[in-house]
């Protein structure tokens, strides 16, 4: 079990497959470069690529925006009631309590 262990640790770190120490810490730096580049294309691609959709869809869900499209509706002088609907409206207030 220890010596399968083993090699597999050899075949991950170079330390143990036999290079020197220059070898070994260009590999690890090439590679540790690689993943690098690697996350920093992804972060970009994940957070850059989808940003114009993403934006739309701020608005689009925006309680600001539904605020202000609900205030230009609603904007200028409400309708005119009658005397009849407002008489109406009154006795509906009174009987509510």
């Amino acid at each position: 079990m220890s010596a399968r262990r083993y090699e597999k640790e050899q075949a991950t770190n170079p330390f143990l497959s036999g290079l020197t120490y220059q070898q070994a810490r260009e590999q690890i730096c090439a590679e540790s470069d690689k993943l690098k580049a690697e996350y920093q294309t992804y972060v970009k691609t994940k957070y850059s690529a989808n940003k114009n959709i993403k934006n739309e869809t701020r608005e689009n869900n925006s309680l600001v925006d539904d605020y202000n499209t609900h205030y230009e509706k609603n904007k200028g002088d409400p309708p005119k009631m009658s005397e009849e609907e407002l008489e109406q409206l009154l006795v509906e207030l009174d009987n509510l309590d």
